[in-house]
């Protein structure tokens, strides 16, 4: 795996144009040698959402499985037991990341707006919490684990957007226009804010 720092004359994931990409291939990154970083960028499965959606308008709002999904859900808009309650600025200043702070604040806010705008609707609920599931899972295991390796603050952005953005507003926005690129991002610092994501190492 390339190891690109901050500062080195060495190609970044800006240096390439990876927006084209087809989904469900790999994506290499750098010059064709044996420093490539190789991404995998997922196949968007709207049909999942839809599936998820007639679902959750199917449930009972008393129903075991429903009141299971605003437990889960619940759980991600408090901080997560165990570790230090930093707040977003904290979280983001352990990483070293301070330049993402107005930024985060304004589109976890606009996601915060939305949750408790909608946090009666059953297709709401279901979304929100099939996306906070998938964005928690993919940062730790795609995205931190480049952090930990110490790639560049660019490389590091456009893997959070060809690895998170981009595929998981490909396979919502049919289904719901709402959830688009900026309601997304917030997720990522919601959950940021609320220390489920970690953005240092260790």
């Amino acid at each position: 795996m390339t190891n690109i720092k901050d500062g080195q004359n060495l190609p970044t994931i800006s240096d390439v144009d990876i927006r084209d990409v087809n989904a469900g291939k790999d994506l290499i990154v750098g010059v064709k040698n044996e420093s490539n970083l190789y991404i995998t960028i997922p196949a968007p499965d709207p049909e999942k959402i839809q599936k998820i959606i007639t679902h959750s308008n199917q449930l009972a709002t008393d129903s075991p499985q429903y009141l299971d999904m605003l437990e889960q859900l619940s759980s991600y808009e408090k901080p997560r037991p165990g570790r230090p309650i930093l707040g977003l600025m904290g979280k983001l200043k352990a990483g070293n990341r301070e330049d993402l702070y107005d930024d985060a604040e304004f589109y976890k806010d606009k996601f915060a707006q939305r949750l408790a705008r909608h946090q009666f609707s059953n297709q709401a609920v279901a979304i929100h919490l099939y996306f906070l599931t998938q964005i928690n899972e993919r940062f730790s295991s795609k995205i931190l684990p480049l952090i930990k390796d110490g790639l560049s603050t660019t490389a590091i952005d456009s893997a959070i957007s060809d690895l998170i953005i981009q595929p998981f507003v490909s396979e919502v926005i049919t289904a719901d226009p709402t959830m688009n690129a900026d309601i997304i991002r917030g997720m990522l610092y919601f959950l940021t804010g609320n220390c489920h994501v970690k953005w240092s190492h260790p």
